[in-house]
């Protein structure tokens, strides 16, 4: 996914702040009204990020967004995902 910076501004709303995101950023990202985000604090900003509970709150298509037509293609799973450890089969 290509990274787009996006300029918008904190407003007031009831007793707190609320960031004003534009709706091609919501689509992107999978986001809908009443989606829960989590804000991380680092020394230069601040980062949204969709909140994850678990994989079992991601849908198939989250799940499998990095997994690319070569990854399958080549039947290399080494290459992509490491080297089995354990019992797994590859």
């Amino acid at each position: 996914m290509k990274t787009k910076n996006v300029v918008t501004k904190i407003s007031k709303w009831g007793n707190g702040y609320g960031v004003r995101i534009p709706i091609g950023v919501l689509q992107a990202h999978q986001l809908t009204n009443g989606s829960e985000v989590v804000l991380i604090q680092e020394h230069n900003g601040v980062k949204i990020s969709p909140k994850v509970s678990s994989i079992a709150d991601l849908s198939l298509t989250e799940i499998m967004r990095d997994v690319v037509p070569e990854m399958i293609a080549t039947n290399k799973a080494d290459e992509f995902f490491g080297a089995p450890q354990g019992n797994e089969v590859w």
